[in-house]
């Protein structure tokens, strides 16, 4: 499978929307003086070639908003920031993070951002030595192609967002970055995952889309804070059991992908009100998946599923089941207890020949669906116009994963946003 491009992994927030920060307070009084804050500096945006002297050399320097110009490289000079805290890089050229001895002297650094720049080096190891970093970004850019193990110095970290670059493997010492609550690493080449990501326990959003995994590991079982997984478009065959063990998840995506079975222990994902299992190769669901009672979209469609469980219908919430282009030849009578539901899609599926009016409804409402249990269609109401409307996003299950996610992203996005524009406004 082939390196794509994650939908919605762009690069990360774009500071130039910050206000220009006030300058720093100089610390006042003579010799012992308490030192004053540090200058927040705002070059956002102003086609910058290289950084103004008096920035590149600024000892005081806290946060630097340098996005969105056409820095070539980071000045050496820049070693004096011992107290940098913020640093946005993204968006600019550059083809590289500066020498060793710089990187090693910024460590005060808690958030980075250098994605969108055509690097032509890999991560150095000085990286690691930033013990106090908590946000790293760094998407769009293909000359990463593996993260050093110094990283393993990051147990600080919260937020780790590799999108869209050549990572081909995670080294086992992602295992020290206990602190983690949000991973995306959408559009690498990654083909499993070390079982160390179990120690990720705090960690409450991965995003791995578009990558070439084939299996999970068994430590997955303890992300039992994960509330959205998205796995989609990789080569994954079965799950892990261990699945059932992430009780608080909401949202599970594994669109695109080889599964051939849904292991029984979904049913102990309670919280669980988002499936999304389009384009895979189920042939059934487990009778167990009918136990997640708050479960409210659930997207099967473009399996060979042959038959749906005979208690699906017990789930009250249903709101949308989509599950078009199966091998489904008859409905469990179950099904007639959706008082509630907004769209069933059975396109495509046996059951649908012996009902040729309702084959062009894209989506059956309850009445259509009570028909086609009953087996007589031929005087339900056909109109698209009043039948279910499912929410908007949904029209199509691709589609709607990939909103999602692009959502979630986006969310992310606006929150570190408003983080850097009220340190900037402090």
């Amino acid at each position: 499978m082939g390196n794509k491009g994650a939908k919605g992994a762009k690069g990360e927030p774009a500071a130039k929307k910050a206000k220009a920060p006030p300058k720093g307070k100089k610390s006042k009084g003579g010799k012992g003086a308490p030192a004053g804050p540090g200058e927040k500096v705002n070059t956002a945006s102003k086609d910058l070639k290289e950084l103004p002297a008096n920035v590149a050399s600024q000892e005081r320097l806290e946060e630097l908003f340098a996005n969105g110009n056409l820095l070539t490289a980071i000045p050496p000079e820049s070693k004096c920031w011992t107290m940098v805290k913020l640093l946005y890089f993204n968006d600019n050229k550059l083809t590289g993070l500066p020498a060793g001895d710089v990187l090693s002297a910024w460590q005060d650094l808690e958030e980075i951002n250098l994605s969108n720049n055509p690097f032509e080096s890999d991560l150095p190891p000085e990286i690691g030595e930033w013990k106090k970093l908590r946000s790293f970004i760094i998407n769009d850019v293909p000359a990463v192609t593996s993260i050093p193990t110094t990283i393993s110095n990051w147990s600080a970290l919260r937020i780790l967002h590799i999108n869209n670059c050549g990572l081909k493997e995670l080294p086992a010492e992602v295992g020290q970055l206990v602190s983690l609550t949000a991973v995306m690493l959408n559009g690498n080449q990654l083909t499993s995952l070390p079982a160390e990501v179990g120690a990720w326990t705090k960690v409450t959003k991965v995003f791995l889309n578009y990558n070439q995994l084939k299996s999970l590991p068994a430590e997955i079982g303890n992300w039992e804070e994960c509330k959205m997984l998205n796995i989609n478009n990789n080569a994954l065959e079965s799950l892990p059991v261990e699945i059932g063990k992430l009780h608080n998840l909401h949202e599970l995506y594994l669109n695109d992908n080889q599964i051939a079975e849904l292991p029984s222990e979904i049913a102990a994902c309670k919280e669980v009100d988002k499936i999304y299992l389009n384009s895979n190769a189920l042939t059934a669901l487990p009778d167990s998946l009918c136990e997640l009672k708050f479960l409210e979209l659930l997207y099967v469609n473009n399996n060979r599923i042959k038959a749906l469980p005979e208690a699906l219908g017990t789930n009250k919430r249903f709101k949308y089941i989509n599950a078009k282009n199966n091998l489904i030849d008859a409905l469990p009578a179950s099904l007639s207890e959706l008082s509630e539901i907004k769209g069933f899609a059975l396109q495509g599926n046996p059951v649908m020949d012996a009902h040729p009016r309702l084959q062009p409804v894209d989506e059956l409402n309850f009445e259509q669906l009570q028909a086609v249990l009953a087996g007589d269609s031929s005087t339900v109401a056909v109109d698209n116009a009043g039948g279910a409307k499912k929410d908007e996003g949904e029209a199509d299950a691709a589609a709607a994963a990939e909103k999602a996610e692009e959502k979630a992203e986006e969310k992310a996005e606006e929150k570190a946003e408003e983080k850097a524009e009220e340190k900037a406004e402090e």
